[in-house]
């Protein structure tokens, strides 16, 4: 430790480190820090480097606009149980795999399939997979799906997985194609590319394709 008897040094001294308080002060209330020497925008000898805070994980974000195998699958808002809108990338983002099942309630197939998904669900959600269910109609066809309809899908095969209603037909007819069957079974990876479809089938060989994503 030591003491200055200069009370004009003192005084110097104690000027600088308020001002250099002040310019520390501004700086954290930008959002900036400057740093000598870094790459960046420049305006002299020192660089300002800005945070981005609203940068978005590229796998969250789908160019696609498709639903074939081997395309990437188009991003669309949905509904929830409760009726509030949701986007696909929700569910997508940040899993290894996700394995979407298109359905209705008046497809005995659709109903048939509900057990096999939970129990792919249960045993594979721990290493990265998840599933999802889009019902397009109730128990007729033209008949759109609604939360409530939703919410007793749910409870009746006691799914832990989402369920989703898409009433309005924003991605279904894409994945059914033109034969316009049910059910349809795809499996996307984290970059949105459908590397498995299945239309109007038991989709037995799902499980192989998510499991191979898993092991990546």
């Amino acid at each position: 430790m030591f003491y200055l008897r200069d009370s004009s040094l003192k005084s110097v001294i104690s000027t600088t480190c308020v001002a250099l308080a002040g310019l520390l002060a501004v700086a954290c209330e930008s959002g900036t820090t400057t740093a000598p020497g870094e790459s960046g925008s420049a305006t002299g000898t020192d660089t300002v480097l800005t945070r981005d805070d609203t940068t978005t994980p590229m796998a969250c974000v789908s160019a696609g606009s498709q639903c074939e195998q081997g395309a990437l699958l188009k991003d669309v808002k949905l509904q929830n149980c409760a009726g509030e809108a949701v986007s696909l990338s929700d569910f997508v983002c940040d899993h290894k795999a996700t394995l979407i099942y298109f359905g209705a309630g008046w497809c005995q197939p659709c109903r048939d399939k509900q057990p096999k998904l939970k129990e792919w669900y249960e045993a594979n959600r721990a290493a990265g997979l998840h599933v999802v269910t889009i019902l397009k109609e109730q128990n007729a066809p033209n008949d759109p799906a609604t939360p409530l309809f939703c919410e007793e899908w749910k409870k009746t095969y006691g799914l832990d997985f989402p369920v989703l209603i898409d009433p309005a037909d924003k991605l279904t007819s894409d994945c059914l194609g033109t034969g316009g069957l049910l059910p349809v079974t795809a499996v996307v990876d984290p970059a949105w590319k459908v590397v498995y479809k299945d239309v109007g089938g038991e989709a037995s060989d799902a499980e192989e394709t998510f499991k191979e994503l898993l092991a990546l």
